[in-house]
């Protein structure tokens, strides 16, 4: 109103003050085989990756959903120089996404809150099995239904000397990692998916051992 245009004089100080409450806008990021890639607004305190499905209107044919990830930050963003620092580490979350839709988004074990910069990862279609560590020769294999961890490995030429068998692990595309399970004499290795790697790690020499001349 016309009371309220106050005529500002020399060294007058203007302070516009935040409404009461306000937050700034806060984003996450969608990449790859998404119907609708880009960035989107968390939208509330409770924004779920089951919410994020829904508002990039799902996946593309060729998505590998047992491979889809999460991608956050580590550490606060600094200004440096007026520039803002953005932290170099991150941390990498496989999401069951299977679970996640059975689920409708009410499970907390696998319906994760987003935060401010995340980043949603989504890889195409990969049937390929990856084998490396102590074998006597790393190899890439096709996956197919029935497929096991010690098949796999006998296919690249089996264990070498070194190998510690009771050891063998798999990496799934997601970046979700399972070990093998031992129990007498037996050993349970984790079961194979597309876009698997097995991975043979090698014997650490024990110190507490002494041989004799």
């Amino acid at each position: 109103s016309i009371d309220q245009n106050i005529k500002l004089m020399a060294n007058d100080l203007v302070v516009v003050r935040s409404k009461l409450g306000y937050q700034s806008k806060e984003f996450v990021s969608v990449s790859g085989l998404v119907k609708k890639p880009g960035d989107y607004a968390i939208k509330s305190n409770k924004y779920t990756v089951y919410d994020l499905i829904a508002d990039f209107n799902g996946f593309l044919p060729d998505a590998q959903l047992n491979g889809v990830k999460l991608r956050r930050r580590l550490g606060d963003v600094k200004v440096m120089d007026d520039e803002l620092i953005e932290s170099e580490e991150f941390i990498e979350v496989g999401l069951n996404v299977d679970k996640i839709f059975k689920s409708k988004g009410l499970s907390n074990e696998f319906n994760i809150s987003l935060k401010n910069g995340d980043e949603i990862i989504v890889p195409r279609f990969d049937n390929s099995v990856e084998i490396s560590g102590e074998i006597l020769q790393a190899a890439a294999l096709t996956y197919y239904r029935g497929l096991t961890a010690a098949s796999a490995i006998n296919k690249s030429g089996g264990f070498s000397a070194n190998a510690k068998r009771s050891a063998v692990y798999v990496v799934y595309q997601n970046g979700s990692i399972a070990s093998t399970k031992s129990f007498l004499f037996f050993r349970n290795y984790p079961k194979l998916l597309p876009g698997s790697k097995i991975v043979v790690p090698k014997k650490i020499a024990n110190a507490s051992k002494t041989s004799l001349a």
